[in-house]
């Protein structure tokens, strides 16, 4: 028997392997959903912990891990991801990890409020996204003091062993971040914060200044702050600087 194609197969066909693919890729687009500061997945990341196999017994502190510098680089993922990864653009990029179901992240549209989910089990992995610095922060007014300024404690105390935020109890809007600081002695720190426009999370950055000096020291600073509402999440980063001139 002869099969006689006619154009109108033919081009009706064309079509349907087009929407078909076009379908296909726009399935595997990651979805981050009301987060319109997310550009790409760094698929080069590690999706389970260890993140830095010579170092076994760190884990990850919190769902939400900043990466915001080069030296986070290396604190996080050892020596290879840092060599990999050392002209990353943090002036203008950051990287923030997540553990989530990147099948779903990839296909199911949940952000969005897609019900339907892919067939085999959810697996929850860290997934490394490379975020826009403009988009992702909104910096918050804030006012630095030296020491544990008024910190106060049942029993009388009055310094904070580890990174501490405090609401006062009259205000919950009102906050102050009991933080530290290490350097040579002649260090000199500038405090700056951030809250995630997309995520419950504030962001303290301490720019620590290189002073010169052969010797050590250590600081105690209070950082004073409103709360924005619906943060539960305080996260401290450091950035290492050369000398002030």
């Amino acid at each position: 028997m002869q099969v006689i194609w006619s154009r109108k197969t033919d081009y009706m066909r064309l079509i349907w392997v087009v929407l078909f693919f076009n379908n296909l890729i726009q399935g595997q687009k990651p979805d981050f959903g009301n987060d319109s500061a997310a550009l790409k997945i760094m698929d080069r990341l590690p999706a389970a912990e260890p993140f830095d196999t010579a170092h076994r017994w760190k884990k990850a502190a919190g769902p939400y891990q900043y990466i915001i510098r080069q030296n986070d680089l290396y604190d996080y993922f050892g020596w290879r991801l840092y060599v990999l990864y050392m002209d990353f653009d943090f002036a203008n990029y950051h990287i923030l990890g997540i553990k989530q179901c990147r099948q779903c992240l990839e296909y199911c549209r949940h952000e969005t409020g897609g019900s339907e989910c892919h067939r085999n089990i959810c697996r929850e992995d860290w997934v490394w996204r490379m975020r826009d610095n403009k988009k992702a922060f909104t910096e918050i007014p804030s006012v630095t003091f030296p020491g544990h300024a008024a910190g106060s404690l049942p029993g009388g105390q009055k310094y904070f062993l580890h990174d501490t935020v405090m609401v006062k109890e009259e205000d919950s809007t009102l906050a102050a971040w009991y933080t530290h600081a290490g350097g040579d002695c002649c260090a000199r720190f500038e405090y700056r914060l951030f809250r995630d426009n997309y995520y419950p999370a504030v962001l303290l950055k301490e720019w620590n200044y290189y002073g010169g000096c052969r010797a050590g020291g250590f600081w105690d600073f209070t950082i004073r702050f409103q709360k924005p509402p619906g943060t539960d999440y305080f996260i401290k980063r450091t950035i290492l600087m050369d000398k002030q001139t």
